[in-house]
């Protein structure tokens, strides 16, 4: 592969649509987080605790439990 994620002998002239599966539930990290940033974050996940979304919760900790090295 040259670097390229989409095969060069497919591309055509004009708009494409390209289908790209991704992880729902993957947080956007930014390279630096203050303290405003990690409070808002458990303000949110604690009102929808508070609003029966337990379950959606508990998948967001799943999925990027994986990536807590990269914070710590």
């Amino acid at each position: 592969m040259n670097g390229n994620l989409l095969p060069t002998d497919k591309i055509t002239e004009g708009p494409a649509l390209v289908n790209i599966l991704t992880d729902p539930n993957a947080l956007a990290m930014p390279p630096k987080t203050d303290f405003t940033q990690m409070k808002g974050f458990a303000t949110s996940m604690t009102k929808m605790m508070f609003n029966g979304e337990v379950d959606e919760v508990i998948a967001i900790i799943k999925s990027n439990f994986k990536h807590i090295a990269e914070v710590i």
